[in-house]
């Protein structure tokens, strides 16, 4: 269930492909582009949205017991912008990320979102003011 409060605070206000309000998979590992029913049957990613520019947002939850580590935020970074496009890709871990996993997000423009940073979403807050500084949108 955290894994589903994450992606929704994630995609709050934003939108999917059809206009319509973003909206989490039906089941983890499948991203819904469009109108529901109709997943995208590719793996490595939990939510796929739009903004207001047309900018795709791809996120990736994890709901580990430790810090998520650099093997995991590697992987994400093999099928975010290849393998779904994305313009601005993130990862939600409730339990935070390593050093190593921060270093490599740093440097292959991942967003990190912690629980602090998913707490300022939660509460309204813009998801480019959230990750401001970690990723600048094109």
């Amino acid at each position: 269930m955290a894994g589903e409060a994450a992606s929704t605070a994630v995609t709050a206000g934003l939108r999917s492909r059809s206009g319509r309000p973003a909206i989490r998979p039906a089941r983890p590992g499948r991203v819904r582009t469009g109108p529901p029913g109709r997943p995208l049957r590719r793996p490595g990613a939990d939510v796929a949205a739009w903004d207001e520019d047309g900018r795709k947002i791809v996120a990736h939850c994890k709901q580990y017991t430790a810090p998520v580590g650099s093997g995991a935020v590697q992987k994400f970074n093999g099928t975010a912008r290849p393998e779904h496009g994305a313009d601005v890709a993130a990862i939600v871990a409730l339990n935070g990320f390593t050093k190593p996993a921060t270093e490599f997000a740093e440097r292959h423009d991942i967003a990190l979102i912690g629980r602090p940073e998913l707490k300022r979403r939660a509460h309204g807050e813009h998801l480019y003011a959230v990750v401001d500084g970690q990723h600048s949108p094109t």
